[in-house]
């Protein structure tokens, strides 16, 4: 239940940031949410259905994301699944507490995802360019994801506790728990 409702959050999240995005005076690089969201269900893979639950969360907002985004089907598919994956590994040998590491885990998030992006684009042999412009937007965009990701890692959490408290509640109304 609490990665449905995380990954319903994360599309609603991305149509809202792809219709409102060009509006806002920093058009040219915006924050990888679906990078955040897919480390997020990562990292709490293991309190709910494992490792493969949250690869197939972080598919259906990576999927979404090539969708709005108009990239080759599975491209943000296939790297949010990486990033997933490579954050449940992680997520026995990390703790995030503070903003600074909730930052961290963001732009580093943003980062694992231009690598996997531009990497499966290049392997598809598409034209890139690599120079200083691209990697300008690089950082930029890392940045942003960055700053985005503190406040919104917090909101997860309340989602996250918000419907674990209704699966007690439910479980308690169907004699399942005390």
């Amino acid at each position: 239940m609490r990665t449905l409702a995380i990954t319903a959050l994360a599309c609603l999240t991305l149509v809202l940031q792809s219709a409102l995005w060009r509006y806002l005076p920093f058009e040219l690089a915006a924050p990888d949410l679906w990078a955040l969201f897919a480390v997020y269900l990562g990292l709490h893979a293991a309190t709910e259905g494992g490792a493969p639950v949250a690869g197939l969360a972080a598919l259906v907002i990576g999927l979404n994301q090539d969708v709005l985004a108009g990239a080759p089907t599975g491209l943000f598919g296939f790297s949010a699944v990486a990033i997933a994956l490579v954050a449940a590994l992680l997520s026995k040998h990390l703790l995030l507490r503070g903003r600074v590491a909730i930052g961290g885990t963001g732009m580093t998030a943003s980062l694992l995802g231009a690598c996997f992006v531009l990497g499966l684009l290049g392997a598809e042999g598409a034209e890139l360019r690599p120079g200083l412009s691209l990697m300008a937007v690089i950082v930029v965009q890392a940045f942003m994801t960055a700053l985005a990701a503190v406040p919104l890692f917090p909101l997860l959490r309340r989602v996250e506790a918000r419907t674990s408290r209704q699966r007690a509640r439910d479980l308690a109304r169907e004699g399942l728990l005390r």
